[in-house]
């Protein structure tokens, strides 16, 4: 096995599944991983080893109530998509400060994680973030069909599916892994309002616009149904930043056939769009990088 597996207390003692690869050579600094909204943990194994061979040790961890960090029935699961970021986002950089030896905390998020971090207490000790296919979910941003599937999902399929099935099947979501009934509800209620996450909580936009720690923001061209380009600006526009960097993919680039919202962190995209993780970590600290581990 080539990582450790871990309980992460969140700030409130709720126990968290994490596993840690460590690098083998000098430290760069430490990476949490945060996932999307319904993936496990294990989909980032590969980027996480990845960036091994690189000097940095990474975190990837299970949101609670999700994967292997849902402790009970998941019917009866209570938690929100909001203690994801104030509670265990925290707890995870809170264990990783105390624990790694290095103060170079980094931050790599997918999809919902763009919108937890600014929900990180603290989160200034972050020195740096990339953020993948991070959207705000506000219905609006989505256009043409695939506006019409959402639409179709905040009003008829999550609704109908946690009232039959008391969770949110896999099979809805399109894969991956079941949300409680209480994560779906409030995804819901984010999708509905024009100001997503944000709602008309001015704490939270205060947390949004206050974040100082320097943002990169990609988007996919071809992720029309999970993370459109304009709902990923949305949420970019939301944030604050010492420096904020975005920038839209498109698959003819890299020369290939799609990437889409998951498409980023797949082994065969190592060596086309991984490499730009490590040089904004070193553009945005300004860092000389100490030399990569040999590969193992």
């Amino acid at each position: 096995m080539d990582f450790e597996k871990l309980e992460i207390p969140a700030t409130d003692g709720y126990q968290l599944s994490a596993n840690l690869f460590k690098t083998r050579g000098n430290v760069n600094g430490c990476v949490i991983i945060g996932s999307a909204m319904a993936a496990h943990k294990t989909y980032y194994r590969h980027f996480a080893k990845y960036l091994t061979e690189h000097g940095y040790h990474a975190i990837t961890f299970d949101y609670r109530g999700v994967g292997a960090s849902l402790h009970d029935n998941i019917k009866s699961f209570k938690g929100s998509i909001l203690d994801w970021g104030v509670k265990d986002l925290t707890g995870i950089r809170r264990w990783t400060e105390k624990n790694m030896e290095t103060d170079n905390l980094l931050f790599v998020g997918h999809s919902v994680a763009g919108q937890l971090f600014p929900l990180m207490h603290e989160n200034h000790k972050i020195k740096a973030a990339y953020l993948v296919g991070s959207q705000m979910a506000y219905n609006g941003h989505w256009s043409g069909k695939e506006k019409l599937y959402v639409r179709l999902f905040w009003h008829v399929i999550i609704p109908v599916c946690t009232r039959v099935f008391g969770y949110l099947p896999a099979w809805a979501i399109g894969g991956g892994v079941p949300l409680p009934t209480s994560i779906a509800r409030e995804w819901r209620a984010f999708g509905l309002h024009p100001h997503g996450i944000l709602e008309d909580d001015p704490i939270r936009r205060s947390q949004f616009s206050s974040v100082q720690t320097p943002v990169k923001f990609v988007g996919m061209a071809d992720d029309l149904m999970l993370a459109p380009p304009r709902s990923v600006e949305a949420l970019k526009d939301n944030y604050g930043g010492s420096e904020i960097d975005f920038k839209i993919l498109d698959p003819k680039d890299i020369k290939a056939r799609r990437i889409e919202h998951f498409g980023f962190f797949r082994r065969k995209f190592r060596d086309t769009l991984w490499e730009d993780v490590l040089e904004w970590f070193k553009k945005s600290q300004q860092l000389e990088v100490l030399p990569s581990a040999p590969k193992c």
